[in-house]
């Protein structure tokens, strides 16, 4: 008995089992759903730029140091004259391509938040969800499988010691 003087529940084999199952599930599959959901979805609901339209001043400074690091690798090629000019240009026109784009994002993501759609702000959430409960209900599948062969196996177990026994039997009768 413990200490509560409450009588103590035995836990069956399967009780135990399902427990590891629903405790590797929620390991496997619950935490990493919240953690790709709620992030996105706190942010979206109120977020620090929840109705922000522009482009973030740390993301354009990421796109921005990219460039520059791209436009140091060239330098350092050793190339020069008109080659150096067009490798030169057509960085630099990737480079706007890359600021413009990212700024069309930064808006059309600040107004679907300011017009309530949340799913907008949650992108790919529904598609990583549903990959993780697979995986969660092919682990599931799998637990239940290797349950199912040890129960069997215990089963098989039992019968060939009964057999056993009864051949035991008979052969003691017949002596």
């Amino acid at each position: 008995m413990p200490k509560s003087g409450a009588p103590s529940i035995h836990k069956s084999p399967s009780d135990v089992e399902q427990a590891k199952i629903l405790k590797a599930l929620e390991e496997q599959v619950g935490v990493p759903i919240r953690n790709v959901v709620m992030p996105p979805a706190i942010e979206t609901l109120g977020g620090p730029g929840v109705f922000q339209t522009t482009l973030p001043a740390k993301d354009r400074e990421a796109i921005e140091s990219q460039y520059k690091q791209a436009q140091t690798n060239i330098m350092n090629t050793g190339t020069r004259g008109g080659q150096l000019r067009s490798q030169l240009a057509t960085l630099d026109r990737n480079r706007a391509g890359a600021v413009s784009g990212a700024t069309i994002d930064a808006s059309q993501r600040g107004i679907e938040r300011a017009l309530g759609l949340v799913p907008a702000g949650i992108p790919n959430a529904a598609t990583q969800m549903g990959s993780r409960a697979q995986l969660g209900n092919t682990e599931q599948n799998r637990l239940t499988q290797q349950a199912n062969m040890q129960a069997q196996a215990d089963a098989q177990k039992g019968q060939g010691m009964g057999q056993l026994a009864g051949s035991a039997l008979k052969a003691m009768m017949f002596l």
